[in-house]
């Protein structure tokens, strides 16, 4: 009998198991954006964003929820007077002379919690554009839910 543990079941560095749970499921865990000056920017897949990252984005979520205007509606299917949060975001900040209306839209606040203003002006300089972070977001996400879909395995 051999003493090798089988490789699902040997100690892994977590680095080490999340390239294999990626590998497994057919998504990267991440996407890379050069952001010029030999420089690049990693958007990691969603469940592997790093802790300060990942609080931040959870901050964003908070934010987002807490200043989100409200209307008042009769609920379709009560007829209740009701609140609701209204879409799009835009959050009202300093007027500048590169953002003369002072305003920011959900994407921007989305790539800013998670690269920081820096990483987000040099993002834009190197041709970047806000929604594509959202839009890698759904095409990693839609890539995960198609593996689970071809494969009856699956749980």
């Amino acid at each position: 009998m051999s003493d090798e543990q089988p490789e699902e079941s040997r100690p892994m560095k977590p680095e080490e198991a999340r390239a294999q749970e990626a590998e497994f499921f057919g998504v990267a865990t991440g996407y890379d954006y050069d952001i010029g000056d030999g420089q690049t920017w990693t958007l990691p897949y969603p469940r592997y964003l790093p802790p300060k990252m990942r609080m931040r984005y959870l901050e964003h979520l908070r934010v987002v929820n807490e200043d989100l205007d409200q209307e008042q509606y009769d609920h379709p299917v009560t007829g209740k007077r009701s609140k609701r949060s209204v879409f799009p975001l835009r959050m009202k900040l300093a007027i500048t002379k590169e953002n003369p209306k002072g305003l920011i839209d959900e994407d921007e606040m989305l790539c800013v919690a998670l690269m920081g203003q820096e990483t987000y002006d040099r993002f834009l300089a190197a041709g970047g554009v806000p929604g594509q972070v959202q839009a890698r977001w759904q095409l990693m996400n839609r890539q995960m839910e198609e593996r689970l879909r071809r494969d009856p395995q699956f749980p």
